[in-house]
């Protein structure tokens, strides 16, 4: 009877200061923190002014560097470049802060940029030229 007695006595105290595994690596390790892009402004080509630089490849297109701030934390750059006279989009990535793109010449255009890092991403302002 006094073994009984032992091994229930053991059993509930094993059992009633077993921690739930979450809540054990809550208290230990801290959480991960939230990785936040940080602001970034476009540069080049100028918002609603007509590009007159670049590289001319051909008579019909040109090689325009575009150029943007950096954001802080971010991997990398999307661009994307809408034709406004036929409304398609171009996206094209880049790991720096600028991209030289070919376009055709004589034709609207507007750009922005998506920064990211990891699954985040932060969108600049829409420019045209």
């Amino acid at each position: 009877m006094k073994h009984l007695y032992k091994i229930t006595l053991c059993i509930f105290l094993l059992t009633s200061c077993k921690k739930n595994k979450t809540e054990f690596e809550e208290q230990i390790l801290p959480p991960e923190p939230e990785i936040e892009l940080g602001s970034f402004n476009l540069i080049f080509p100028d918002n609603n002014l007509i590009c007159t630089e670049g590289t001319d490849v051909d008579n019909n297109e040109v090689s325009i560097d575009f150029m943007w701030t950096a954001a802080d934390k971010a991997t990398s750059y999307n661009i994307e470049i809408t034709n406004l006279d036929t409304d398609t989009t171009t996206n094209t990535t880049s790991t720096n802060t600028s991209k030289e793109i070919t376009l055709p010449k004589d034709t609207q255009f507007s750009w922005k940029v998506l920064a990211i890092v990891d699954n985040e991403s932060k969108e600049s302002a829409q420019w045209s030229f």
